[in-house]
């Protein structure tokens, strides 16, 4: 199992080829049972970087689990990648057979922030009955199904 950030990851990557170093590494990523990817989003790639992170996660299709973490739907990810027919080959690898878990929680940061500030203070307390309004996480994109059904998030 490795648990790597994307940028952290395309860093890693970037370097190895400027090392020519570039597929022993990509094999070292395919070899692992797990690939945890934090942070999907955060910070988009360079034209170099999205074609080396596809590069590994096609390479992985099939072979080895991939946990991918983000706070954006599918249709941003576009935004990410910068090039629509690049972004549409990875989504189809990462959802094809794939568990999508939709998380729709309050940011526990923001949470633990406000309870060692103080959120009245910040005004961040909202609503009558004093309780923290917080940011709330939803993907709004429809979830392909098995056989490619559109299950809207729940």
């Amino acid at each position: 199992t490795r648990f790597v950030t994307c940028y952290g990851l395309v860093n890693e990557l970037v370097e190895a080829r400027q090392e020519r170093l570039l597929q022993r590494l990509i094999q070292k990523y395919v070899r692992y049972d797990l690939l945890i990817l934090d942070e999907l989003g955060y910070i988009p790639f360079s034209k170099e970087g999205s074609e080396l992170l596809f590069q590994v996660l096609a390479e992985r299709h099939e072979k080895g689990s991939v946990i991918i973490t983000t706070n954006l739907g599918f249709a941003d990810w576009t935004q990410v990648f910068g090039d629509p027919t690049m972004t549409a080959a990875l989504l189809d690898r990462l959802t094809h057979r794939a568990y999508i878990i939709n998380c729709s929680w309050e940011s526990y940061r923001l949470k633990q922030s406000l309870k060692s500030k103080g959120g009245a203070r910040n005004g961040l307390q909202g609503g009558d009955k004093g309780k923290t309004m917080l940011p709330r996480r939803k993907i709004t994109d429809p979830i392909p199904g098995p056989e490619g059904d559109q299950r809207e998030p729940t």
